[in-house]
């Protein structure tokens, strides 16, 4: 077994499904013959852990809240990560939960623990990427680079989608353990991902990929490419990538977008938007009851994804209740201290 080069995994397998998932990454992974350690926001079963040679359970897993976007956007940061939707006659903005200050605190717990166990060259991954056999060639000889000092980074860049800077993948990515130890000073606390100066210095109103390419982007040099060789070898299958994302998560979209928007002329609107097209299940309808105070006030039908229905809530209405069919029943605050950290909604 190579005692110079570690496979670091990051994951959250919280589910059967996910569980499966990463007992493939880990069979596909010890192919390699390089010590593998596992960090988790939960405990995993023995099936994983028997299979990995070091294993870190970190359950600080409070993650930055809607908050945090609201902040940045009240402060001008208007590339903040969040979800914007065009739906005809309005422009929605919908907030939700970010765990960016988890994958650092992870990732800077697994380098220290490589650097601390002698390890010099580091794959990390997350755990919703599977590496088959074609791929792990190319994991080899990445590797191989790192090791012998001709990059200290190797990785996808490219341009962020729908924003007008670049990122480096972070799912994935190939490293010197000192490097990373030195550069990688993306802050853990919580609290200073609210602090002004700190989002400035760091890019942190960016997507988390957007963060790591700030961090790379004066040291380019050592940085190596792979996008096109990843592309490829996700085209045919060799990786599969991002397999798990919480948006095929119900209870995820439905808290998240069946909810009270604020809008900037002042008033209240329930915003009920079908986004089951990212279920693993497939696609299904909501047939929903709405009722203000107890009072029932509509029965919209969203029949398939992308069906949306809005309705103007109210100053005087304390309370929303959605009994969703075939789901349960969803209770909503009308406080305005509440519902400006959901999103923000505006006219096209």
């Amino acid at each position: 077994m190579d005692k110079e080069k570690l496979i670091i995994i990051n994951g959250y397998p919280n589910t059967l499904r996910k569980i499966e998932i990463v007992e493939r990454q880990v069979s596909y992974l010890k192919k390699l013959g390089y010590p593998i350690l596992f960090i988790s926001g939960c405990k995993i079963p023995s099936s994983i852990l028997d299979q990995v040679d070091y294993f870190i359970l970190n359950t600080n897993n409070e993650p930055l809240g809607k908050d945090f976007t609201y902040n940045l956007l009240n402060s001008g940061y208007w590339d903040a990560s969040q979800v914007y939707i065009d739906f005809s006659k309005y422009t929605a903005n919908f907030y939700s939960d970010i765990p960016n200050n988890i994958i650092t605190e992870n990732i800077k717990l697994g380098f220290n623990l490589a650097k601390t166990l002698g390890y010099k060259s580091v794959f990390y991954t997350e755990d919703d990427n599977v590496f088959k056999d074609k791929a792990l060639d190319s994991i080899k000889d990445k590797l191989n680079l790192i090791q012998e000092d001709n990059y200290k980074v190797i990785t996808v860049l490219g341009p962020q989608v729908q924003s007008n800077f670049m990122m480096a993948f972070t799912t994935l990515f190939f490293a010197n353990v000192d490097f990373i130890i030195k550069n990688f000073n993306i802050p853990t606390k919580k609290e200073d991902w609210y602090n002004l100066e700190i989002i400035s210095k760091y890019s942190l109103h960016k997507t988390y990929e957007g963060i790591f390419y700030d961090l790379l982007k004066d040291k380019l040099d050592l940085v190596l490419n792979i996008e096109s060789e990843f592309i490829e070898l996700h085209k045919q299958n060799f990786i599969e990538w991002g397999i798990v994302n919480r948006y095929q998560n119900e209870k995820y979209l439905i808290d998240n977008y069946f909810t009270i928007l604020p809008h900037v002329d002042g008033t209240k609107h329930l915003f009920l938007f079908n986004w089951s097209s990212h279920l693993i299940d497939n696609i299904k309808p909501y047939s929903v009851k709405i009722y203000f105070d107890n009072n029932l006030v509509a029965e919209p039908y969203l029949n398939t994804a992308g069906c949306w229905f809005i309705v103007s809530i109210p100053e005087e209405a304390q309370q929303v209740i959605l009994d969703i069919d075939g789901y349960g029943q969803k209770i909503l605050e009308t406080s305005w201290d509440v519902i400006k950290y959901n999103g923000l909604l505006q006219d096209q």
